[in-house]
């Protein structure tokens, strides 16, 4: 079964997840959430926690014997786990997927999966087992909130990607154009695009790193299009950082910068 969570839906939906873990006490389970945003995580992990208590596992890459390790204890006092996956399927969490999916239900509470775009799939491609033998699977949206300019909220990614390897890939290339370019443009584009695939790795202080670098060489070149464009880069992040004061600060800047100069927004390769 398959959520698809948008703004109108978002309480509504929220208590079927609740009613889930809920039935799911005291057995084992498995319920795939797929959300981008950490803040918008811990928002949900608020909202449960108001009607259970669990044990949250931050899983990281190299740790898949962790995962077999925790749920062959088969005890706990909690009414849920919640198991928080890195931004990449490492092959030993895959093969704790795959192999042990069936203690997931031997544990006595359900195990509730909170991983981003990038690691669904993963789990899709390399733990199509796994995939299957799970219980719901949660798309949650992050629902906008009205002091966001809406133009900002619905920017594409504009980069295309097979997989983490071919993202990391991509990485190396600009870094090293990075080393030998001459031209500053062309610098602060090679940036904003390593600033994308931070954006698509959750990896949002990074990401603001590589913005205010090339914001420095866009004021430096006088490039109004670029720099807009940095401005609102950091306005996704620090609202992926839950810094929303933050984010509209570079998001008013950028408007008025677009509107100042007459930058057409939509030829902008903005995130």
């Amino acid at each position: 079964m398959e959520k698809n969570i948008g703004i109108e839906e978002i309480s509504k939906d929220m208590n079927t997840l609740s009613i889930e873990v809920g039935v799911s006490k005291g057995r084992g389970n498995i319920i795939i959430i797929r959300v981008n945003s950490p803040y918008f995580r811990n928002e949900i992990l608020n909202f449960l926690s108001k009607r259970f208590t669990y044990e949250t596992i931050g899983v990281n890459e190299g740790e898949g014997n962790e995962i077999i390790k925790k749920l062959r204890q088969k005890e706990t006092k909690k009414d849920a786990l919640i198991w928080i996956m890195p931004e990449n399927m490492s092959t030993d969490i895959e093969n704790a997927l795959n192999n042990y999916r069936e203690l997931f239900y031997e544990y006595p509470a359900p195990s509730i999966i909170f991983c981003n775009e990038l690691f669904l799939q993963g789990i899709i491609m390399k733990a199509p087992d796994f995939w299957r033998y799970r219980g719901n699977f949660y798309i949650f949206k992050e629902p906008k909130r009205d002091a966001m300019p809406l133009a900002f909220e619905s920017l594409p990614i504009s980069i295309s990607f097979k997989d983490k390897k071919d993202l990391m890939r991509r990485k190396r290339i600009n870094e090293h154009l990075l080393r030998i370019a001459k031209d500053e443009k062309q610098k602060v584009g090679l940036l904003l695009e390593n600033s994308e695939i931070y954006l698509i790795f959750g990896n949002f202080k990074k990401m603001i790193e590589v913005c205010e670098k090339a914001l420095e060489s866009v004021k430096e070149i006088g490039d109004k299009s670029g720099e807009s464009e940095c401005y609102t880069s950091l306005g996704i992040a620090y609202r992926n950082l839950g810094h929303f004061s933050k984010a509209i600060e570079y998001y008013e800047k950028s408007l008025k910068m677009i509107q100042k100069w007459g930058i057409n927004q939509e030829n902008l390769q903005v995130i």
